[in-house]
């Protein structure tokens, strides 16, 4: 459960812009961890404050992340990207940097913020907070829609993923491989660096392969992450009896709900070390 807080001291503070004719300016989001917070309890209008030794992260809003959603709610968006971190917060003050007045507060339950490290995969988060009352855009000269810093990152990753795939298609073909990479000699799978669909892949272990009369030798390559994380590009080798052709026409991409691209790669036949350049 969460609280949302207009503070008596912002409606002091609009009054004065209005008999001075000056904009309403709430320019930074306060994120913080106030000891002891009871999210439920009831709060009184005319206490609303922080202490600094609770502010865990303070973030300047850009001027297109301040938006107006109609004549009478203005949005301020706040979006933390897996570099910033680690901390934990549970309150959010919408405040004016300048004479430090709290328009908005939001006491809500502990939410962690995790920063990406070689060890550990970061977190993003977008919070909006939206200041409703009567004239909000005019009061703020805010004219800037929200379409400005909605964005679906998910399909703008996705589409500069399948470009660069299919760049690499039109660089070296269907499938490449640098050197003597995945070539089959002796029952094993030479290490290296190969392309598949575009799909780069690098291995530094030798695949064994149990000896088979005439069975296929297939690469499946996949790409795999989460929607905040970083992905990666994986493989498995499998041996198959399979004929070739039914390999062939099978659907060479597959999509699945873990964000999986899957795409195979016949590299050769069990006692010979010949490798396909594409499927």
């Amino acid at each position: 459960m969460s609280q949302n807080i207009i503070p008596t001291a912002f409606e002091q503070y609009r009054q004065h812009c209005e008999l001075n004719k000056t904009a309403v300016v709430l320019d930074t989001i306060i994120l913080a961890n106030i000891p002891g917070l009871d999210p439920e309890q009831p709060v009184d209008r005319d206490q609303i404050s922080y202490l600094e030794d609770w502010v865990v992260h303070r973030h300047k809003l850009e001027v297109n992340q301040i938006t107006a959603i109609n004549h009478n709610a203005v949005a301020y968006a706040l979006l933390l990207d897996t570099r910033v971190g680690d901390f934990s917060f549970n309150a959010m003050f919408l405040i004016n940097s300048i004479d430090n007045v709290i328009a908005m507060a939001i006491y809500k339950g502990v939410e962690d913020k995790l920063a990406s490290t070689p060890g550990q995969t970061g977190n993003s988060i977008v919070k909006t907070m939206i200041m409703p009352y009567s004239g909000a855009a005019a009061a703020t000269h805010i004219s800037v829609s929200e379409r400005t810093w909605t964005i679906d990152y998910a399909k703008r990753l996705a589409g500069l993923m399948q470009d660069e795939r299919l760049s690499n298609i039109q660089s070296v073909g269907n499938s490449a491989f640098v050197g003597d990479a995945f070539l089959f000699q002796d029952n094993q799978l030479m290490p290296g660096v190969a392309y598949i669909k575009g799909v780069r892949v690098d291995t530094d272990v030798m695949a064994l392969i149990p000896d088979a009369n005439k069975s296929l030798i297939i690469i499946d390559v996949w790409q795999a992450g989460t929607a905040t994380g970083a992905w990666e590009s994986d493989l498995t080798v499998i041996q198959s009896m399979m004929n070739p052709l039914t390999i062939l026409m099978r659907q060479v991409y597959s999509i699945t709900a873990r964000y999986l691209l899957s795409v195979k790669v016949i590299v050769g036949l069990i006692g010979g070390s010949k490798r396909s350049r594409g499927t």
